[in-house]
């Protein structure tokens, strides 16, 4: 199956989505589009490195762009099991949440939250 996402200079990027059985890490499940953006935030976080703030201490990462939320997952999850129900999958943090809390404000993120109640 494929399918067609706008890249960020209007270009069209075909795709090409595997079976999961054909997945061999968490980055393949990601759009080509999403990868772009956290390699670009990425870099303009490295270039005002001086002035962030702490990122969240529940955020993990596997692979080079899959970022999941550690506070949404029961123990230590595999990252080598490959499927729709691995907690790491099912605990994928966005762009848009990297940016507003786990980059930012992550005492505001209800993950966060709720973890540290508990």
């Amino acid at each position: 199956m494929q399918r067609i996402r706008a890249a960020p200079n209007n270009d069209h990027i075909r795709e090409v989505v595997s079976p999961w059985e054909e997945i061999t890490s968490f980055d393949e499940t990601l759009p080509v589009i999403e990868t772009l953006a956290i390699g670009e935030l990425e870099n303009q976080r490295l270039r005002a490195e001086s002035d962030l703030p702490p990122t969240c201490p529940y955020l993990r990462r596997t692979g080079s762009y899959f970022f999941y939320c550690g506070a949404r997952v029961d123990g230590e999850p595999d990252p080598t099991d490959i499927c729709p129900s691995n907690q790491v999958y099912t605990s994928h943090v966005d762009t848009i949440s990297l940016q507003l809390f786990c980059w930012r404000d992550y005492g505001k993120c209800i993950f966060f939250k709720e973890r540290e109640k508990s």
